[in-house]
């Protein structure tokens, strides 16, 4: 039924009149209901593109499908399926000479993130290689980016609102392992996730790892 809607606008409205924005985002959460995710994110980024040129960033409509979106990617990080999607993108980013180094490293670190969420750190240790030589090329502020990206502070904290301490804690010790296999001894990213790894768990009542991070960093 959506798909007929969408193809009787096709045919009968302007190509970025705002109404198409609706059912392309509930065919794209209906797909990516059903793991079909990449014409879940085609869909999406379609409906976003028409919502923003109509609305701008603050309205309604871009709002809505931002949230969408993020469901999607919450969606896609723990599944073993979508790995394929998260690769496709880092290959889609290189070939497009806008996204420059930037570009290729925030999809690089979703990629990494979704090894991480998956307990699986060894799978991401090629393309972390990469995020870092990447990374040191890249500004302050894009580096940041990265890292919020990556979902370190900001991701951690509402996974553990949301009572996804597993999760958390798979995301901050998938990196940690990253850091210390890529990273030199004393470098201050490492330096900086035992220190935040460490005060998760002492905020969720885990002393005995705290301070076991703590001790780690001190070393």
């Amino acid at each position: 039924l959506m798909r007929r809607a969408l193809a009787i606008q096709e045919a009968v409205l302007a190509p970025g009149h705002l109404e198409k924005a609706a059912p392309l985002m509930t065919l794209g959460a209906a797909q990516s209901r059903r793991w079909k995710y990449a014409e879940a994110q085609s869909l999406l980024d379609r409906a976003l593109a028409i919502a923003l040129a109509v609305e701008g960033g603050d309205g309604q409509t871009p709002a809505m499908v931002r949230t969408a979106l993020t469901q999607l990617k919450d969606r896609m990080s723990v599944d073993p399926a979508a790995e394929p999607v998260w690769l496709q993108a880092v290959v889609a980013a290189e070939k497009d000479a806008a996204a420059g180094a930037f570009g290729v490293a925030e999809k690089l670190t979703l990629l990494c993130r979704h090894y991480f969420l998956r307990g699986k750190p060894k799978a991401a240790e090629p393309h972390y290689r990469r995020l870092v030589a990447l990374a040191e090329k890249l500004g302050e502020l894009e580096r940041g980016i990265l890292r919020a990206t990556m979902g370190v502070p900001g991701g951690v904290y509402v996974m553990l609102q949301q009572d996804q301490a597993d999760l958390a804690e798979k995301l901050l010790l998938g990196e940690l392992a990253m850091m210390e296999t890529v990273l030199a001894a004393g470098h201050q990213d490492r330096l900086n996730q035992l220190y935040f790894t460490g005060n998760v768990y002492r905020m969720t009542g885990q002393h005995k790892k705290a301070l076991a991070m703590f001790e780690r960093q001190l070393a």
